[in-house]
């Protein structure tokens, strides 16, 4: 019999990068034209092979929340007056056939390494010639136009469509992090939900409402988990740069630029410094990177809500506190870190391990399993 040194259902990360999908890169905001990206070039397919190699390079599948509205045919935005200025819509030079092409092969080749998420069409509100922040939200926390946001997200699912994107997306990121938790929505999020949305990410810090929020990273908005995406790392518009700092929370949050070389046949030097910088999360005891967002989500619940008891060569799992509205939405299965003997073996008491390694850079192992009651226990061997 070997003792635990010590054990853990580690924090998650999941990483989710704003604002891919402009082809200009250039920050019209003083024209009352979108931000876009305010990176210094505009933008090619290798752009998006970047995203796939930072997760290929991690074993995850990053969120990718997209702006659509320069892969539309310019009728498609003009059918929204709000979604442009002087609701004329846009042509964008640099994006052809070509390059919507190439890109999209490279997002379906790359699916188990790319998520694509909602975050809008044109992640700005026009009236006339002036935008106001906020795509789906003003930033009073009051809805858009009910039926302009439906029109919006059916020219997100037309355009994904159009393109070969796959389906529409399961994740959602709101624009300039306008959010408003838990109000009268006017089933707005009803209406996200009819379109498969299950999952939401924003920093609380900017959220209305965030107070209603009962748990320290997540709470349940109308059925949808919202998760607290903390504070990004870098500028939305810095690029090739040193990372300081550290995630405190379930999520890396950045922009595309973030990720980005000036020169696109040099991105991977960029993609480098990230997979550098958080590979080391993996190696920690009390913390994991997440393969795609569904096992963040889990990972985070039972993170929240299950209590560990560490007895000599047992852990007692107790998971009675998981809502049923979350079950419905998550894994049944989540990791445990324990550290103890290389050798040492378990066995699960009305408990399944589904996998077991040991890591020898992090010197702990890494168990998933499955708690087929309540109350259960991890025993060593």
């Amino acid at each position: 019999m070997k003792d635990i040194i010590d054990c853990c259902i580690p924090l998650p990360l999941q990483i989710v990068i704003d604002d891919v999908g402009w082809w200009s890169g250039e920050d019209g905001s003083k024209k009352h034209e979108p931000y876009r990206t305010g990176f210094i070039r505009d933008h090619v397919p290798a752009d998006y092979q970047a995203i796939a190699d930072l997760g290929s390079k991690l074993g995850m599948r990053p969120q990718a929340a997209m702006i659509l509205g320069e892969w539309a045919e310019t009728k498609d935005i003009s059918s929204i007056p709000s979604c442009s200025k002087s609701g004329k819509g846009w042509n964008p030079e640099n994006c052809n056939k070509i390059l919507l092409e190439k890109t999209s092969n490279i997002i379906q080749s790359n699916q188990a390494n790319i998520e694509i998420t909602l975050h809008g069409i044109s992640h700005e509100y026009w009236k006339e010639d002036t935008f106001t922040r906020g795509e789906w939200y003003d930033q009073n926390g009051k809805i858009r136009p009910i039926d302009e946001c439906l029109q919006r997200l059916e020219l997100f699912k037309k355009i994904m469509y159009d393109n070969l994107l796959g389906l529409f997306p399961e994740s959602y990121v709101p624009t300039a992090f306008v959010d408003n938790f838990s109000p009268n929505k006017e089933n707005f999020l009803e209406l996200f939900k009819k379109y498969g949305i299950k999952y939401i990410s924003t920093p609380f810090s900017t959220m209305l409402n965030a107070k209603e929020v009962k748990n320290k990273y997540y709470g349940i908005d109308n059925g949808i988990i919202t998760i607290d995406r903390g504070q990004d790392l870098m500028q939305w518009n810095k690029f090739n740069v040193p990372i300081e700092g550290e995630v405190s929370g379930p999520i890396c949050g950045m922009h595309w630029p973030n990720i980005l070389h000036e020169d696109p046949a040099r991105n991977n030097e960029t993609v480098d410094l990230w997979v550098n910088h958080l590979k080391k999360y993996q190696l920690k005891l009390d913390r994991m990177l997440s393969k795609n967002t569904k096992e963040m989500c889990s990972q985070l619940v039972y993170h929240q809500q299950t209590l560990l008891s560490l007895n000599s060569n047992t852990v007692d799992i107790e998971s009675s506190k998981i809502p049923e509205d979350l079950i419905r939405i998550i894994n049944n299965s989540f990791f445990i870190k324990i550290d103890t003997d290389m050798n040492a073996s378990f066995e699960g008491r009305n408990l399944e391990i589904v996998s077991q390694e040991y890591t020898h850079e992090g010197g702990h192992h890494v168990l998933e399993v499955i708690p087929h009651e309540d109350q259960c226990a991890l025993i060593i061997k």
